[in-house]
Parts: C-alpha cells; structure tokens; sequence
C-alpha cells in the first residue's frame, strides 16, 4: 500500500508596511485598526469584542481578562502577549504570527483560524472545541490541555511542544503531524484518524488504543 502524503501547514511569512505608532487607549469595541504598531498596550479587563487588526502588531500587551468575542486579526504579529485569562470565543486569525506569549485560560471555542503559527509561548489551557483550522503552526510550546473537541483541524504540526492532554473527542483531523510533540495524556483517541505519529507515540498510545477498539492484551 502507497504510503499517503503528509502536507505540512502552508504558512507564509508576515510582511508588514511601515507602520504608524497606535494608542491603545483609542482602541475600542468592534473598531476596525490597520497599519499600526502598538507596544505595551494595556489591555486589562477591556472589553474589546468584534476588534479588527490588519497589518498591525502588538508587542508586550496585558490583556488579562480582556473579552475578544469575535475580534479579527488579520497578518497580524502578536509578540510577549500576557493574558492569565483571555475570552475570545468566535476568534478569527488569518495570517497571524504569535510569539514568546503566556496565556493561561483562552476560551476560543468556535474559532476560525488560517495560517497560524505560535512559537515559544505558553498556554495553561486553550479551548477550540468547535473550531475549524486550517495551516497552524505550533512549535517550541508548553500547552496544558489542548481542547480540539469538535473541531475541524487541516494541515497541522506541532515541533519541540509538550501537550499534557490533548482533547480530540469527535475531532476531524486530516494531515495533523503529532511526531515532534510529547503527549501526556488524551482522550478522545478514535477521532486520531488523519493524524501521523511516531512508531514511540504509537507504542504509548497502545493501551488506550486497544480499550477503544475493545482489544484485550493478556500474555
């Protein structure tokens, strides 16, 4: 049998305009932002929902308990971000890069994201169940527990990053690259069909493996 393909995420670099410097005490509710920088924005307990980005940056916010309802990043750079708690449901990321970030609890459920890379961040507990990915880019993270239950997810990888659980219940997943991750825990493991593991990944998940199938192992 042919041994199929395995597309990695389609991401391409950022390349912004010069870019005026922004305020962030201009920012509001579903206002629309294009062509600026912003750094150190704070962005505490802000209410900030259908927010639009595009072609902007923001370097070193706090958005601690910010509401990010349906907000719109679009080839956007996000760099050093703290957020203990963010609430972002309806999150849409196109072309969107995010960097040595710390995120504690994100609710992003029934997010759309596309071409999305996240590098050296992390992120205590991140919740996408609902969502639908395309061509996300994980590497050099440390992520809590991984909630992709229901989600669609398309061209995936994940390199150098630790997932203590990873919740995949009813997920459809097509050319997802788990190798370069190490899993702790997961559920959901008969929704794993579009995924590639390591022969390792699979030794681990045997167990759980033969319990889904009904297999039981006696020597």
């Amino acid at each position: 049998m042919a041994r199929k393909t395995l597309h990695p995420p389609r991401i391409s670099g950022i390349t912004l305009p010069a870019l005026v410097q922004g305020d962030p005490e201009r920012l509001r509710a579903h206002g629309q932002y294009d062509g600026e920088s912003y750094s150190d924005a704070d962005l505490t307990g802000q209410l900030l929902d259908g927010i639009s980005f595009s072609e902007c940056e923001l370097i070193g916010a706090d958005a601690h308990e910010a509401s990010l309802r349906n907000a719109r990043f679009l080839d956007t750079k996000v760099e050093r971000l703290n957020a203990p708690v963010l609430t972002a449901p309806g999150l849409v990321l196109r072309d969107v890069s995010i960097g040595a970030s710390r995120i504690g609890s994100a609710e992003a459920f029934s997010a759309e994201w596309n071409a999305v890379s996240i590098d050296g961040s992390k992120l205590d507990f991140l919740n996408l169940r609902g969502s639908a990915l395309r061509d996300v880019s994980f590497s050099d993270c440390v992520i809590g527990e991984l909630d992709l239950g229901g989600a669609r997810l398309t061209r995936a990888s994940f390199s150098n990053t630790r997932i203590d659980s990873l919740l995949l219940d009813q997920a459809v997943l097509e050319h997802v690259d788990l190798r370069g991750a190490s899993i702790r825990g997961i559920s959901g493991i008969g929704s794993l069909r579009g995924a590639t593991l390591s022969s390792l990944q699979l030794g681990e998940f045997s167990g759980a493996l033969a319990s889904h199938l009904g297999i039981s192992i006696r020597d």
